[in-house]
């Protein structure tokens, strides 16, 4: 099975997946949205509340923003569950 940089000769490159080779990325997408389950919940539980109550709304503009760019896409401020609690 293909470390992670050899997936991209078997899936860009040859077009295809042997079966052994699909069941190892079955498994690493799995993997990987079982962290990204567990990360969005730290960060809906623990990280937003907290923030929407103890930075200012130009300061959560700035990170939204920043945190956009990284992900190449749009920015929108009309997001009600993250404001801060007033």
């Amino acid at each position: 099975m293909p470390g992670l940089k050899g997936w991209e000769d078997c899936v860009f490159r040859r077009d295809t997946l042997s079966h052994i080779e699909a069941k190892g990325l079955q498994v690493a997408v799995g993997s990987l949205m079982s962290m990204y389950r567990e990360h969005i919940s730290v960060e809906d539980q623990l990280i937003f509340p907290v923030a929407a109550r103890v930075l200012s709304r130009p300061e959560q503009i700035s990170i939204g923003k920043e945190m956009a760019a990284r992900r190449t896409v749009n920015f929108k401020t009309d997001i009600p569950r993250f404001r801060k609690q007033e």
